[in-house]
C-alpha cells in the first residue's frame, strides 16, 4: 500500500499548511472548500500582479505606442502641460489598439492596449488574460512623473520633442493645401506650402490666417458634409 497517500490524508485535514498545495478539509462543507479555494486563487491573482513590478512596467511605458515618433509625441504633450485627463484621451489616441512583446532579464513579456488601459502579462498573448493592467490616468501619471524626474526620455527627444511636432504638422498642412489648391489658378507645390508654414510658425499673424482658414473649413464640413469627400 501507498504510504504516502495515507499521509497526505492526514495533512489534508486542515491542521497545517505544506508548501504551495492547498490543503482542504475532509470535513468542510462544499461551500467552505468552494470559498478557501476562491481565497487561494485570489492570493494567486495578487501575487502574479505584483511580479509586474513598477519598474518594468516603467520601463514599457518609455517605449510608448507602436506609431512613429511615438515618444517624440508624449513628450511633447507633456511640455505642453496637458492636464492628467487630457493626457488620458491624448494617450488612448496614440496607442489606440494593439500590442508588442518584450524580453526582460530572460523572461517574455506580452502587452495589449486598448481603450481600458495597457495589459501586462508574462509569457504571449496579453489581450484577455493579464497579470497586471496599467489604467491611462496611472500611465498618465507615471510619464509625467518620470520626465520630471529625467528618466523619462533621452535629453535628444525631450529637446527636439516640439520641434519634431511642428515638422509633422508642416508636412500634413502642406499636404493638405497643396491639394485644395490644385483647382486654383496660382498652384503651389508641396515643397512650396512647406516653407510658407515653416516661416507661419514665427509669425502670428500669418498663424493666425492658416488657424482661420482651418477653422473656417472644419465648421464647413461639420454643415456641409456631403460636398465633401
Amino acid at each position: 500500500m501507498d504510504t504516502t497517500y495515507e499521509s497526505d490524508q492526514e495533512t489534508g485535514r486542515g491542521s497545517r499548511n505544506s508548501g504551495d498545495y492547498l490543503q482542504l478539509s475532509l470535513f468542510q462543507t462544499e461551500e467552505e472548500q468552494i470559498a478557501t479555494i476562491r481565497k487561494a486563487a485570489a492570493d494567486v491573482e495578487q501575487s502574479a500582479a505584483f511580479f509586474i513590478s513598477d519598474e518594468v512596467v516603467n520601463d514599457i511605458l518609455r517605449t510608448g505606442s507602436g506609431r512613429k515618433n511615438t515618444l517624440y509625441h508624449i513628450t511633447a504633450k507633456v511640455i505642453e502641460g496637458l492636464d492628467n485627463k487630457e493626457m488620458q484621451d491624448f494617450l488612448k489616441a496614440e496607442y489606440g489598439t494593439g500590442g508588442k512583446g518584450f524580453s526582460v532579464d530572460g523572461q517574455k513579456i506580452s502587452i495589449w492596449y486598448d481603450n481600458d488601459g495597457i495589459r501586462i502579462r508574462r509569457g504571449e498573448a496579453a489581450r484577455r488574460n493579464y497579470d497586471r493592467i496599467v489604467t491611462w490616468e496611472e500611465a498618465a501619471d507615471r510619464i509625467r512623473d518620470m520626465y520630471e524626474g529625467g528618466n523619462y526620455v533621452s535629453n535628444s527627444i525631450s529637446n527636439n520633442a516640439i520641434e519634431n511636432e511642428r515638422e509633422e504638422l508642416t508636412n500634413r498642412l502642406s499636404l493638405h493645401f497643396r491639394d485644395i489648391g490644385r483647382n486654383m489658378e496660382k498652384q503651389l507645390s508641396f515643397s512650396e506650402w512647406q516653407d510658407i508654414l515653416r516661416e507661419a510658425w514665427t509669425d502670428p499673424e500669418t498663424l493666425d490666417e492658416i488657424y482661420q482658414g482651418l477653422e473656417f473649413l472644419q465648421n464647413d464640413m461639420s454643415e456641409n458634409p456631403g460636398s465633401y469627400l
